[in-house]
């Protein structure tokens, strides 16, 4: 059966699984499905999931963002994204993990990101005994890191501080 609100939103069973809502919503320009919630001190969306995806994003989408988060605009200490993993297993995998699929998408950068402010674009804190950062590259004859700095008229291009307990090994 259907749960009918105005003309706007119907909520629909049409599974026998328990919990599933299906939302079908009006017009074009209104949104399906929106949470807003006042609170300041609890979740405004809590979801539960316990052995499958809790969300999967299907669209025919060409053109613009898939997610689109905005209004961050009162944000001063906390993060637009905030990602956490305590898990103990000892597993390969990757907390983060972003794939461009198709080889022919040549024009597609997999991860982009855009710092107008005066100050560190991309930091990396690595707490325990191993590599900071990897580069892995299968190209044969690209170039495997390049560092674009058309505007740079003083300073250094690569600054490395704080190598003095330095005792075995070297710089490169």
């Amino acid at each position: 059966d259907d749960f009918v609100i105005g003309d706007k939103l119907t909520l629909s069973d049409t599974t026998a699984q328990q919990g599933q809502i299906i939302i079908n919503a009006g017009a074009d320009e209104e949104n399906a499905f929106e949470v807003f919630d006042g609170a300041t001190s609890r979740f405004a969306l809590d979801i539960d999931a316990t052995t499958a995806a809790f969300l999967k994003i299907v669209t025919i989408n060409t053109s613009g963002n898939i997610i689109d988060i905005q209004a961050a605009d009162s944000l001063t200490t906390g993060s637009i994204i905030y990602l956490k993993s305590n898990s103990a297993s000892t597993g390969l995998r990757n907390l983060l993990s972003i794939t461009n699929n198709n080889t022919a998408a040549v024009n597609t950068k997999c991860f982009f990101l855009q710092q107008n402010a005066a100050f560190t674009g991309f930091g990396i804190v690595q707490n325990a005994n191993a590599v900071a950062m990897d580069f892995e590259t299968y190209a044969t004859t690209a170039t495997g890191i390049r560092v674009v700095t058309s505007n740079q008229t003083s300073g250094s291009i690569f600054h490395i501080t704080n190598a003095d307990a330095l005792t075995t090994g070297g710089m490169f």
